[in-house]
């Protein structure tokens, strides 16, 4: 963040498919909520409406680049609302008193095992007690970069069982912890406590192939 001259007081606009899993990021690592914007909607479609494009050449930040030894302008906070395996292990141990809903959003076919993982190595099937919403679900028209209108998503998540705004803990997993953020700020846009949902980032890869 210091590299890129980004400071607390910025206010940022995330874009681009994989713009739920950088808004989550950010705001989990203690950025003012107030001060992350997810934009809804491709650059495509920002070019169509009259956006103004920038091409010119801009060399992308390297880990090489980095230099930790320089004063960090930045101070990001220990990341929060995450949870290790070992936590989700304990909610599929307690079963039903758990008090918490493990959410899995990875297409259907994949959730109920009848496809293979798309990693080598990885086992098939789901944890234990855990609800499937698949992301794509709630997207309009598949973009990956614009969500449904919130009565849509309200009406997604009750078909699944779930209501959005229970007291109960959420988890949101995935394939690899991307998509599990789309859930979470999905979550978010109906109005749900966001303290109250926490994001699986081992999810599916890292429960599939565990040796236990």
């Amino acid at each position: 963040m210091s590299a890129f001259n980004i400071q607390h007081s910025d206010h940022l606009i995330v874009y681009g498919s994989q713009g739920s899993r950088t808004y989550t990021t950010l705001t989990l690592m203690g950025h003012d909520r107030d001060k992350v914007h997810l934009m809804q909607g491709s650059i495509k479609e920002w070019s169509e409406k009259g956006g103004p494009l920038d091409s010119t050449y801009k060399e992308a930040l390297k880990v090489s680049d980095l230099s930790f030894d320089k004063h960090m302008r930045y101070k990001a906070s220990d990341v929060k609302n995450v949870v290790s395996m070992k936590v989700v292990r304990e909610v599929v141990d307690q079963g039903n008193d758990s008090g918490t809903i493990i959410i899995d959003a990875r297409p259907a076919e994949r959730f109920e095992g009848n496809s293979p993982e798309p990693r080598p190595g990885v086992r098939r099937g789901k944890i234990p007690n855990s609800i499937n919403v698949p992301a794509n679900l709630l997207y309009d028209s598949n973009t990956a970069t614009k969500f449904k209108s919130t009565e849509e998503m309200n009406a997604i998540f009750e078909d699944a069982g779930i209501d959005v705004q229970t007291d109960k803990r959420i988890i949101c997993s995935c394939g690899s912890g991307v998509t599990a953020c789309v859930l979470s700020v999905a979550l978010e846009e109906l109005g749900r406590d966001t303290s109250n949902t926490y994001i699986y980032d081992g999810s599916w890869l890292e429960w599939a192939t565990s040796s236990d």
